[in-house]
């Protein structure tokens, strides 16, 4: 009992509380966002209204070269360079989100080759947004690396919930178009992203030093590839069945996969808390002492994933209505999936900041990248939404079985 009232009541616990109780309200808002969309556009507008936004997470993700997690890494230890680092970083990822939006800009020429059923409009819009997004993940690096949860809570829950304003006025209307969604969330962004800058702006400085972006990119290249490949497969799922199967079975499978969000944001809270304590850690013993802590934080969330299985032909009934019954199975088969990604938690972020070793989670992830692909190219066309489902399960079973044998190896290193 002494232990688990030390767990309940530990920084650690107290810091994901804070960061969970800010994503859980993001979670909150962002499914009743996803469920006003899905009302008012149906399964197959749904279904590509995800896979624009399943573009827009993997461009992002790419254009953020892993310099948010850099941030991470080095601020708490160079905090005299601090200034330094951020302005580095910062004008370096301007340039990357104009050349990524102009490229989208560029795509739109010929967007039904990328998106079938899209429109030209629909690339312009979400080439801005890739750019805002570019930077919102900036400015959640420096909150991140400087155990600001609250501010970096704050800035996701401010975008959501503006969104879910302007797609609530819209729907009571009914003007509510995948067009009108996407420029709300483009609105939102910007909005966040005057607050996650307005007390950085003094700080930046019209610099762009080589050696320290150097210093910085040796880091994230390495981050960067294992993100980009982490997001194709929480995303590449949405843009094939639309390519291969259809825009229906895209929408269902994006409305249980929404419902899973949840688990992906316990997953983000409990990293975002974790990783600049595992930075810090210079001894095995602290590492061992702190991982028994987090996997029983993990066994937990577990726990409440599994029983959510139970509960999920009413949950969705209640939350996108009668058209998307579907999607009951594919959420139940989708919460086991993310069962051993959930478990990473435990093993990931000691990898990275503790033993520094991006390399070896960007291979791994790009296993498990082209298990995942290969798999649902193969699934797919037979199983349909089912198909990512399974994929899923299989690939995150093979990060999670690499990164725990690599933690255990290290550890037992004197």
């Amino acid at each position: 009992m002494d232990k688990i009232r030390k767990i309940l009541f530990a920084q650690t616990t107290r810091d994901t509380l804070i960061s969970f109780t800010g994503l859980g309200t993001i979670a909150v808002v962002g499914m009743v966002f996803t469920v006003i969309i899905a009302r008012a556009l149906g399964p197959t507008l749904f279904g590509l209204f995800s896979a624009l936004n399943a573009l827009v997470t993997l461009l992002s993700s790419m254009g953020d070269l892993g310099i948010s997690s850099a941030l991470v890494n080095f601020i708490p230890k160079l905090a005299d360079r601090r200034n330094i680092l951020i302005s580095t970083a910062f004008w370096f990822q301007i340039t990357v989100s104009v050349i990524l939006a102009l490229a989208l800009i560029a795509v739109g020429t010929n967007p039904g080759l990328v998106v079938p059923g899209s429109k030209a409009v629909h690339f312009v819009i979400i080439g801005t947004l890739t750019g805002f997004y570019i930077l919102q993940g900036f400015a959640l690096g420096i909150f991140n690396a400087e155990k600001k949860f609250f501010q970096a809570s704050f800035i996701q829950g401010f975008d959501s919930t503006v969104k879910l304003a302007i797609v609530a006025g819209l729907f009571y209307t009914k003007n509510l178009n995948i067009e009108l969604a996407l420029l709300a969330n483009v609105i939102s962004c910007f909005l966040s992203l005057i607050y996650g800058f307005s007390g950085e702006f003094k700080n930046i400085r019209p610099i762009f030093p080589r050696a320290q972006m150097a210093e910085i990119l040796k880091f994230s290249k390495w981050v960067a590839l294992s993100r980009l490949f982490s997001v194709m497969i929480s995303r590449v799922d949405i843009l094939l069945l639309n390519l291969m199967v259809g825009g229906f079975e895209a929408g269902i499978f994006a409305a249980a996969s929404r419902i899973t969000l949840l688990f992906a944001l316990l997953v983000s809270s409990l990293g975002a808390v974790t990783s600049p304590r595992f930075s810090a850690f210079k001894h095995h013993h602290e590492i061992i002492a702190y991982l028994k802590k987090v996997s029983l934080l993990v066994v937990g969330v577990s726990i409440f994933m599994l029983f959510t299985m139970l509960i999920a032909d009413p949950l969705v009934r209640i939350v996108f209505g009668e058209k998307f019954i579907a999607s009951v199975p594919i959420f139940q088969a989708l919460t086991v999936a993310m069962i051993p990604f959930l478990f990473t938690v435990v093993t990931v972020p000691p990898l990275l900041y503790s033993f520094n070793q991006p390399q070896f989670l960007a291979k791994i992830t790009i296993i498990q990248t082209v298990v995942l692909v290969g798999l649902d190219i193969i699934l797919i066309p037979t199983y349909h939404a089912f198909g990512p489902a399974i994929s899923l399960a299989v690939s995150n079973l093979i990060v999670f079985s690499a990164s725990a044998f690599k933690l255990y190896s290290l550890l037992r290193r004197p």
